[in-house]
């Protein structure tokens, strides 16, 4: 994609991200939030991530305009997780099918398994059958579905949820 630059996020991106973040809010159910955030929350969220370890928050900028975001995600807190997250990716409003989240998740996947990441999971809201496709494309198997287990806007969602694995390293 021409033009296209695929960095860590800053603090000077955050109004972009509440831009997109809002949208999916408001519009979809691939977000669970029921209020959109605040620009004190995505502040206070970025804080998280960091480029020395696996949890980071990579944006897509083109032109000055950030294009979209994607993160790795601590999956739980507990040490034994130590080599998984969780990704997620969102891109601004008409900016889907237009190669972004790929090149999102390519720069994220490859800093994350630098960082030591041998499983990355996601959870895709249901029906959303471009994003099931989009993780499959990039090497995610579908590994379960937690059905009716959320509810927004007095409607029951399931998520199937999907895994990317790097073989175990030799003993």
């Amino acid at each position: 994609m021409t033009g296209l630059v695929v960095r860590h996020a800053s603090h000077e991106d955050v109004a972009a991200l509440v831009r997109i973040r809002t949208h999916y809010v408001l519009h979809t159910h691939s977000a669970f939030d029921t209020v959109p955030p605040s620009r004190a929350d995505l502040d206070d969220w970025l804080t998280q991530f960091d480029e020395a370890t696996a949890h980071q928050l990579v944006v897509a900028v083109r032109d000055g305009e950030v294009l979209g975001y994607a993160a790795t995600l601590r999956y739980r807190p507990k040490p034994a997780f130590d080599g998984t997250v969780e990704m997620s990716v969102y891109l601004a409003p008409g900016r889907t099918a237009a190669g972004v989240g790929s090149a999102l998740y390519r720069e994220l996947l490859a800093r994350s398994a630098a960082h030591g990441t041998r499983t990355w999971l996601a959870g895709v809201a249901l029906p959303n059958d471009a994003s099931l496709a989009f993780h499959r494309k990039h090497g995610f198997e579908v590994v379960g579905t937690f059905v009716d287990y959320a509810r927004k806007w007095d409607r029951d969602i399931s998520t199937t949820w999907l895994q990317r694995r790097l073989p175990a390293p030799a003993r």
